[in-house]
């Protein structure tokens, strides 16, 4: 038996089977559909699992058939793959902290008050009396001056006094 298992793993791991285009390929890599017309077909359904004929189509329509599943119902799946590779890496840590979020999430709630439509109107009101009876700023210009050719060492004891 341990020579049939050997067999079985060197048909899966070796492209041996000739498509439409005469290439070769694993086992996992061809479907029925793009097999030569003339390489028979006409093996035990066993053994063609067995070295895992067809595998990737499958896993591909699997996929497929998800993603347009999540698609339907709103959800990314390009996010949805993210997240299933991050539980893979991460495993049951990255549940229970997301499931700790989404907890205090739905448990954080804002206040519902009642707004009151004259409460609003008042304070519009006495915004805009502020404004009115704010005084008007005056800005006024005032000139600088600045000493020219000053030793370096008086510029850096009055940078440092300034600072002071």
């Amino acid at each position: 038996m341990s020579g049939c298992s050997q067999l079985v793993k060197k048909l899966k791991d070796v492209s041996w089977i000739p498509d439409k285009d005469g290439v070769f390929r694993k086992p996992s890599e061809m479907t029925k559909d793009i097999l030569r017309d003339d390489f028979k077909y006409e093996i035990k359904a066993n053994l063609l699992d067995a070295i895992g004929f067809g595998e990737q189509a499958v896993d591909t329509d699997k996929k497929h058939v998800a993603q347009e599943y999540f698609k339907e119902q709103g959800i990314n799946a390009d996010k949805l793959e993210e997240l299933a590779n991050i539980l893979k890496e991460h495993g049951d840590v990255v549940i229970e902290d997301f499931r700790k979020f989404a907890i205090t999430r739905k448990n954080k709630e804002f206040p519902s008050a009642s707004i009151n439509k004259n409460n609003l109107e008042n304070r519009r009101q006495r915004v805009i009396q502020e404004l009115e009876d704010e005084s008007d700023k005056e800005s006024i210009k005032i000139e600088r001056s600045i000493q020219k050719d000053l030793p370096d060492v008086k510029v850096k004891a009055k940078a440092y006094l300034r600072g002071k």
